[in-house]
Parts: C-alpha cells; structure tokens; sequence
C-alpha cells in the first residue's frame, strides 16, 4: 500500500506538482538594430503561452514589405529539478526593408487575450547610409534592369486589336488582346499572369470565351517572326458619346536570363544571340520578373442622329427582326392562349426592353416569360430574345391585338428602321367566366372553383382519435421533449471545435489542401477526356500552385519558386524532388503558350502531378 501511494506521489510530482505554463507575454525583436538603407532585415513578434487572433501590427510604412506576416508556432517543454516546464511560442514575423537613413523606431504591437491586452516593447533601429560600394550596386542592377526591359519589349508585347476606333453610341465592336514572343524565347517564359485588366468605364463589356484547343501560330510583324497567341477577347459596348479611353491591360512573367552575359556575342544583332551557348556555361541562369503592357486605346464614340428618330426608339443599335404569333386564333373564355414576341438579329439583345401591350380589357395578359440566346461567336453578339405572354380572355367576343413596334439604329447604314407586327384577331367562344380577386395567374379549373360556394360532402374514411388518448403522454412527445436540449449540447460542443480549428487557420489549410487538389485534378481529368489542352494545363499548374500555397501556408501575393524552394528545403524535401516539381510546372506553364508538346500529352503530364502531390504529402505530413 505504501509503495502505491509513493508512485502516485511521484506521477503527481511530475505532472500536478510542477509549475506548468509560464506566464503570458507578448515581445518584439529585429534579427538587426544597425543596418544600411536599403538592406533586409527581420522583424518577429513573440506571444507566449496564448492563442488569439486580435493582433494589432505597429505602422510600417518607414519600410518596404518584402513578405509577412509569416506565422508559426512552437512548443518547448523543460525539467529542473523535478519542475515540468512548458511553453508555447506564436511567432508573426517580417521581412523588411529600411526606406531611408536615420533613426527609426517601430512602435509596440498589441493583442488581446482573454480581456487582457498586452503589448510589445517599442524598437528603435539606426538606419545608416549606403555604402558607395552598395550604391553603385544598386545602380549597376538598376540600369541592367533598364537595359534588359527596353530589349524584351522588343521580343514581348501585348497588341491590341480593335475591329472599329469610330463606332456609335451602343454599337458594339470586339477588342482582341493579341500576345507576341520571338521564337528564341518560346522556352524561356513561364508563369504567365494576367496583372492588371482593363475596367472598361463607360462600355457596356462581354467577355468572348477563347477556344482551349488554339495553339500559338507563327506571324510575321514589322519584318520579324513572333510567335502569336490570343490572351484575352471582349465585346464593347459604348454607353456614352465621346472620347472613351480603354486602359492598359498588363501581364506578368518570368524570362529565364543567364546570369553573367558573354563579353563578345555571336550575333550583333540579336541581343539574345548569349542563349545559344546555355548548356554549355551551365545552369547560370536567373528568373527575371518582367512586366509587359500594351498603350491605352481611344475610342471615337459618336452620338446618334436626332433627325427621323421614330417615336418607339429605345436606344437599341444593329441590325434587328421582330416576329409576333399567337399559338392559336380561336379559343374559350378562361382558356389561356399564348402571344410569343421574338426579336433576333445582332446586337444587344439582353438589353432589348419588355414591350408595352395595349390590350382590350376582357383579355387579361400576365408577367412574360423572358428567353435568351445570345451567341458571341466572330466578336458579335447575335442570336434571339424572346417574351412569351400568357393571355386569358374573359368574355366571348372577337377581339384584336394591335401592331407592335420596334425601332433600331442600323449603324452600317447609319439610318433608324422602325419595324411593325400586323394586327391579329382572336375569337373567343363559350361562357363569360367569373374572375375572382388575388395576385396570380388564373385558369380555367381555378375559374370553376372559385365560382362555387358549396362545396362537396367528404366521402372519404375519417381517422378519428379515441377519446382519453394523450399526446402528451405519448413517446414522440417524450422526443420532442428531450430533442431540444441535445441538439443544444451538440451546437455548444461544434461551436467549441469551430473555434479551436479558427484559431489554426494555417493548420486548417494544410489539412484542407490535398482534398481541394484532388478536387480540382478531377476536373483536370474531364478536360483530358474532352481534349480541351489549354485548359487542362492551366487547371492542373492551378491546382499544384494552390496545393502548394496551403500546405505552406503562404498569400498567394508571396509565391515564387525561390521561396517555394527554401521552404520546401527547410521541411526536408529532397532537392531533387524539388527540381522535378519546379520543372513539370515549367512544362505545364509552356504548353500554353509555346507552340512544342508536352512529351507524353495530357495523360502523362497529369500522372506526374498526381504522384509529387502525393509524394509531397507523405514528405509534408511526417
């Protein structure tokens, strides 16, 4: 018995008796106090044994953000003297970049826990000026920058094509963004980015969907080749008359450079003649970001003529056909006939308005029923618009619906055209109907209804309940007694789980992020079964990118393939692994743009992905 009672002592000792979690603290330090402009540096905020999301950062703006918050969390646990010690660290950490020389100081960061709010020391850092050394560094990259831009805006661009800069008010035109690259580069260019689109003020816009299956084809412009392929294609609208501006559309890329340039090139000429001889200097290459954009574009938007404008215009341009029928010609009072208006033709047909029927009284015409089918095909918008009214006459008699009419500015022709449907007869037979109040629309068997006011005997068999019998003595209302207060302990016990797994929002996404990517490889999968090519690469490269954002957790805004590596190093992930997954995005990335085939086609490419996804969620989840 007292040999029990001392293991007991002892396991409490250990775990009861000690000291437990040290006290909650919230710190801030910089990897430097003393650094040059212009030179990184590290800043990292520390909580101590506490978890919370309410985190107030100081203001940075004295620094350039290279990346951060980065969050990441540790736990150490220590034993002196039979004392267990444990601690949580929840680390926030930046890198930074001073802006300009002097003294700086970083004010405190605060939290709050459990009420409380704590705050960080302040930090104060003795920026210093650059060194001419570094200066002239940094001049030196700035003008190689320069340099290397103003030659690639001669092998990359974006060209806008516009089908008509002089067009009417609401006459519509396509604009096509054109992509070019010189043939020497088709292997170098990856990561394509759309960066910044164009918003269209004053156009009423249609995005064209491009075909997956065009390939980039060879073009001869201004004397070179280029290869050529579409980016992106809109239908514009005007709304307004006037000068109307389309803003620059631009995308990022990376263009694989080497490193150190040859003294002396094979070819005067061509500024990248120094690729010929990559594999013979070695893999000395860089990813260089590079940004291209096409010139802003003026459209010349003119206004419609007032003169001969008929009456029932409502501001609809192009070339229009209106055709009006009745399903039928002869029919019974409370029967419901059917009036079917179709316009078609080219325009804007989505914005063709209701028209406005004038109908004898005893025909009574409810909300239509509204259709489109709108083709963007050849960057004009084309197709039919169709409104089907439901009509019930009330009374027999012969009754006639008037014409309707249209009107539409014909650009090319540059004159209106009003167009005219011909009067139509209905016969109506049978019995005047009553008409009984209410919102909806009325039919014949709701007509009869109403018009009773006696209503038929039931004849039905009855299922009468034994007098005495209880249902609040019944089981079921022993349930719905108790249902209650269980789904309330189940919501109490969900919302507490909610709460934690809020908290580990990083851990969240790293376990969310093979069942998204599974998700999105399936659709890949149905892109391979149709053939589509564009866009099974572009899906897949999307899938491992966004795989890859979650599992390491990190923005979006912060991937690259520098940092992609470092963390993939630092988990321990083979470099050759890494190799292998970097170059099948590259290939993926260039079967989009460049006119050579994946070896193995879509089959292949997406067995790949498959196995480094599940090679680097066995690598990751150890």
């Amino acid at each position: 018995m007292i040999k029990r009672i001392h293991y007991i002592f002892l396991v409490f000792s250990l775990l009861g008796g000690s000291s437990g979690m040290l006290a909650q603290q919230f710190t801030a330090q910089v990897s430097k106090n003393t650094l040059a402009v212009g030179e990184r540096f590290q800043l990292t905020f520390r909580l101590q044994n506490a978890q919370s999301q309410d985190v107030t950062f100081p203001d940075l703006s004295a620094f350039d953000k290279l990346y951060g918050p980065s969050t990441s969390q540790e736990t150490s646990i220590s034993s002196v003297n039979g004392q267990v010690t444990q601690v949580v660290h929840l680390s926030y950490s930046f890198v930074l970049v001073p802006k300009k020389e002097g003294t700086v100081e970083i004010g405190p960061a605060s939290v709050k826990v459990n009420g409380e709010t704590l705050r960080t020391n302040p930090l104060e850092l003795n920026i210093i000026p650059k060194s001419a050394q570094a200066k002239a560094a940094e001049e030196s990259a700035a003008q190689r920058r320069r340099d290397l831009d103003k030659e690639l805006r001669s092998y990359i661009f974006i060209r806008p094509l516009v089908t008509s800069s002089k067009v009417y008010k609401g006459e519509q035109f396509a604009i096509t963004y054109r992509f070019y690259m010189r043939p020497e580069l088709a292997n170098r260019i990856g990561n394509l980015t759309l960066e910044e689109a164009p918003s269209y003020q004053g156009f009423w816009a249609e995005n064209v969907k491009l075909s997956a299956r065009s390939q980039p084809s060879l073009e001869v412009y201004k004397g070179q080749q280029y290869y050529v392929s579409t980016l992106k294609q809109d239908i514009l609208i005007p709304q307004k008359a006037g000068k109307l501006r389309i803003e620059p559309l631009s995308v990022a890329m990376i263009v694989q450079l080497l490193k150190e340039q040859p003294q002396r090139k094979s070819n005067p000429r061509d500024p990248f003649s120094a690729f010929e001889d990559f594999f013979e200097r070695g893999n000395r290459y860089e990813n260089y970001e590079f940004l291209t954009a096409n010139s802003p574009i003026t459209i010349d938007v003119k206004s419609l003529p007032v003169e001969k404008k008929p009456a029932s215009f409502t501001g609809m341009v192009g070339d229009f056909d209106l055709d009006v029928s009745l399903d039928k010609n002869e029919t019974d009072a409370g029967e419901a006939v059917t009036l079917k208006l179709v316009y078609s033709g080219k325009g804007n047909l989505s914005k063709i308005p209701e028209p406005k029927l004038v109908l004898p009284p005893d025909l009574e015409v409810y909300e239509p029923q509204v259709s489109n089918n709108v083709s963007k095909s050849g960057g004009k918008l084309s197709g039919k618009r169709t409104f089907t009214y439901p009509i019930i006459p009330r009374n027999p008699g012969t009754y006639e619906i008037p014409a309707i009419q249209f009107a539409y500015f014909d650009a090319d022709k540059k004159r209106y055209y009003e167009l005219a449907s011909e009067p139509m007869s209905l016969s109506v037979g049978g019995e005047a109907q009553i008409v009984a109040s209410g919102p909806g629309p009325v039919v014949k068997n709701d007509l009869t209804i109403l018009g009773e006011d006696i209503r038929h005997i039931i004849r039905d068999e009855v299922d009468f309940q034994e007098k005495g019998q209880s249902f609040g003595r019944s089981v079921p209302f022993a349930l719905l007694y108790v249902l209650p207060f269980l789904a309330f302990i189940g919501l109490l016990v969900g919302k507490n789980r909610q709460a934690q797994a809020a908290m580990d929002v990083a851990g969240t996404r790293s376990r969310k992020a093979n069942k998204v990517v599974k998700k999105r490889l399936s659709q890949a999968r149905k892109h391979i079964e149709s053939g589509d090519e564009r866009a099974f690469y572009d899906e897949v490269v999307k899938a491992v990118w966004n795989y890859i954002s979650d599992k390491l957790s990190l923005g979006k805004s912060e991937l690259s393939r520098e940092l992609v590596r470092d963390q993939l190093s630092q988990r321990g992930v083979e470099a050759a692994y890494i190799d292998r997954l970097t170059q099948w995005i590259d290939n993926c990335e260039m079967a989009l743009y460049a006119p050579s085939a994946v070896a193995g086609g879509m089959q292949a490419t997406y067995d790949e992905g498959a196995a480094l996804i599940s090679s680097m969620e066995k690598d990751l989840s150890t």
